[in-house]
């Protein structure tokens, strides 16, 4: 399945995910998450000589509404700690902040669990609302340990768990391993929010910044141009006829796309997200947009409008690189 949700997984969120298999609800709570049930483990045995039973050292995890397991056999020295206790944890950890789950779920048979919390105090940056996220993920009976990552993509599926888990940086650094402290180990979850917060912070005062800056529209072109011109333009001095559309296009979004006046710089990039969030890969694959938006070519993309407009000498390169892209187009 395409978003490898499994039979036994369910995937909870307060709107409808790309693959439309989520189970939208007001408000996601332990309650109706469905993945609140309950788990133990179970030795794991072995035919001996004679038909008789040999247990051995490994341990099989399973829900106990189904009675099927959960994962890979685990070592006797594995803690499990269960969906309800992570839920709580997170509870416990970000109480006194305001916060909204939007999404929680487990993928690959259960194996894997996560939720996803979008803090209520969210920011507008660059008069526009912007939603980063806080994902918990955990696995079960493999090397999964309970993470942290501050992320802009809510988890709904394998692929964004995949891409969740594989976000590395400074801002997050929780990772609760399944033994017996994990269980009691609120302090890290607590830092992690907090090392979360300061992401955010840092995501509004770049918005804000390209938001003080002036663009008008020729420089908000050599801009785009610039950053779109092939690798070989400086040799070639061409740009193709999809080039030329891609700039138009962006150029239409930063005049007049969602939230945009085509004022400034926060305007060409949020025309830049826009375009690859929702329209790179042609539109009408739904799910293809979303893994280049995610995951691929648009995500790169997005990242690069945003470290060019964050850096001043790079900026006025692309400016410089963009007025050679214009003077290609008018030929």
């Amino acid at each position: 399945m395409a978003a490898q949700i499994e039979d036994r997984d369910i995937q909870t969120g307060i709107e409808q995910a790309w693959h439309g298999l989520t189970n939208v609800v007001e408000c996601v709570t332990r309650e109706n998450s469905g993945i609140d049930y309950e788990m133990d483990i179970v030795p794991l045995y072995i035919e001996g000589k004679d038909g008789e039973k040999i247990e051995t050292s490994h341990r099989q995890i399973r829900s106990l509404d189904d009675y099927l397991p959960i994962g890979k056999p685990v070592s006797e020295g594995y803690c499990l700690i269960s969906n309800g206790r992570i839920w709580d944890m997170a509870d416990e950890a970000l109480s006194g902040t305001k916060h909204t789950v939007v999404s929680a779920g487990t993928v690959e048979d259960r194996s894997k669990g996560f939720i996803t919390v979008k803090l209520d105090e969210a920011f507008q940056a660059a008069s526009r609302n912007t939603e980063p996220f806080f994902n918990l993920l955990w696995g079960h009976g493999g090397n999964i340990a309970l993470i942290a990552r501050s992320s802009f993509i809510v988890t709904v599926c394998s692929n964004t768990f995949a891409m969740n888990l594989g976000r590395k940086g400074k801002d997050l650094n929780l990772s609760l391993k399944h033994t017996k402290n994990a269980l009691t180990r609120i302090e890290g979850m607590e830092k992690a929010l907090e090392a979360y917060a300061g992401v955010a912070a840092e995501f509004k005062l770049a918005m804000d910044s390209f938001a003080a800056q002036a663009c008008d529209e020729e420089n908000a072109r050599k801009i785009i141009g610039g950053v779109l011109a092939p690798v070989t333009f400086e040799k070639e001095l061409t740009v193709s006829t999809r080039t030329r559309n891609t700039i138009d296009r962006m150029v239409q979004l930063y005049r007049g796309g969602a939230g945009n006046n085509g004022e400034n710089l926060a305007d060409v990039f949020n025309a830049a997200t826009d375009y690859y969030s929702h329209e790179s890969s042609g539109g009408e694959n739904r799910m293809k947009q979303f893994v280049s938006s995610e995951f691929g070519t648009g995500q790169r993309m997005k990242d690069v409008f945003f470290n060019v407009l964050g850096n001043e000498d790079e900026l006025g390169r692309v400016k410089t690189r963009g007025e050679k892209v214009l003077l290609a187009l008018k030929d």
